[in-house]
């Protein structure tokens, strides 16, 4: 009987030594079967990175390339981990291949743009990783004799990376220089015209633009004053007629140019000034510029004034000496005058004045008028009866004939007529009384 148990313990003991031995077996297969799966999930998802990776950087590389700039990626051990467009920057293919996998201090060094320039690139690039913003910035270096201008761009991306752009800009600054130099000649030129000249920008208030030394002159101001300011920023006081005509100029769509005579006096105690005004509209895009010139007419004014004052004090003379002067225009063939008591007031043809002549008297005047006019004659004097109110009166004549340059011909006779019937009658009087 124990030998039967014996040997049933020993069978059940073996028996359970081979189901452990299955079971680990089974166990460790499991495992080995599980790191499979892993490993070959593991491969599958790091291929799956590797290409999507790689394709984002192809994509972002395919990005760069189009654009107009040449572009360095740098990654976030601030390394140079990509280069596009490098043909349209101004650095030899050789230092492109040195430049690849080199931090940013290393790559700053390499470029061919002294010592002072890398440092400020290295210092922007730094500069967007710690505060994640976009950064711009110039800078130019020597190129044998010509100096080159380069634009710069440094602009973090959501992975952390960094892309710094670069564009050269020499075309643009040197075209840039040009047109100064071009906007301070055409200025020198209107500052030293002798016509005032200033714009103002209807679009910001009628603000000043430009303003020259004539303008200042004419206007008693600091044209340095009159710049980004309007005129009532200026406390400029024009004639309420002046600023409502302009106003109606600018407002009226149909009008591009206008001109109006201007009497401006900028203080009680400053001199008088007069001109003549023209100004033009110029629409550019939205902007409505007005430019005006100003003619200073005041010297001619002045002599305008003291050329009436004179007539008005010679008016008077003559009116009281019962005298008057008078113009014939040979061209218009017409007798004038400006007096009162002139005959020829108001204006007369030469026959309308012959017409008034005595007949007697008619040949003598012809003869006189047409030696003058062809130039025979350079002054006559004749007593003439002209019929006045219908009775014939005495005038004495004296004219001379006029030429506006020394070798042209006679264009106007002026001549001055003195009433003298008076004095006719008194000596026919004195004769019959001699008689």
């Amino acid at each position: 009987m124990f030998t039967l148990i014996l040997s049933t313990f020993c069978r059940s003991n073996l028996l359970m030594v081979a189901f452990s031995q299955v079971t680990l077996i089974t166990i460790l297969s499991v495992l080995v079967i599980l790191l499979a799966v892993l490993l070959v999930l593991t491969i599958v998802y790091s291929i799956r990175k590797i290409r999507l990776i790689s394709s984002i950087s192809e994509k972002r590389l395919a990005i760069l390339n189009n654009m107009p700039d040449m572009s360095v990626l740098i990654d976030k051990n601030r390394c140079v981990s990509a280069i596009a467009n490098s043909a349209r920057s101004d650095i030899p293919d050789d230092t492109w291949h040195k430049l690849r996998g080199v931090n940013i201090k290393k790559f700053s060094s390499l470029l061919p743009f002294g010592q002072d320039n890398g440092d400020l690139i290295t210092e922007k690039i730094e500069e967007s990783f710690q505060t994640n913003n976009s950064l711009v910035f110039h800078f130019n270096y020597q190129k044998g004799k010509k100096i080159q201008y380069q634009k710069a761009r440094v602009v973090p991306l959501p992975d952390g990376t960094v892309v710094y752009f670069a564009h050269d800009v020499t075309e643009d600054q040197n075209l840039h220089k040009e047109f100064r130099q071009m906007r301070f000649f055409l200025q020198s030129i209107l500052n030293s015209l002798p016509t005032a000249v200033f714009v103002k920008d209807i679009s910001d208030n009628s603000r000043y633009l430009f303003f020259n030394t004539a303008a200042g002159q004419f206007f008693g101001t600091d044209p340095a004053t009159c710049i980004g300011k309007n005129d009532l920023e200026l406390n400029v006081k024009y004639q309420t007629e002046y600023q409502d005509r302009e106003n109606r100029f600018i407002e009226d769509a149909s009008l591009t140019t206008t001109k109006w005579e201007i009497e401006y006096q900028k203080s009680k105690n400053s001199e008088k000034k007069w001109g003549i005004i023209r100004e033009y509209k110029l629409l550019n895009e939205d902007h409505t510029y007005l430019v005006c010139s100003v003619e200073d007419t005041t010297e001619q004014m002045k002599k305008e004034q003291e050329l009436l004052s004179a007539r008005r004090e010679l008016s008077i003379a003559l009116e009281a000496g019962n005298m008057a002067i008078w113009n014939f225009n040979v061209v218009k063939n017409m007798f004038s005058s400006v007096e009162n008591n002139a005959v020829s007031k108001g204006g007369l043809t030469r026959a309308d004045y012959a017409e008034l002549l005595h007949p007697d008297d008619l040949k003598m005047f012809n003869d006189s008028l047409d030696g003058l006019v062809s130039g025979k004659l350079l002054k006559s004097s004749a007593d003439l009866r002209i019929k006045m109110n219908g009775q014939y009166r005495w005038y004495a004549h004296n004219a001379i004939a006029v030429r506006l340059t020394p070798d042209g011909p006679v264009e106007h006779v002026l001549g001055i007529e003195k009433n003298i019937t008076e004095e006719k009658l008194r000596l026919v009087q004195i004769e019959e009384n001699h008689i």
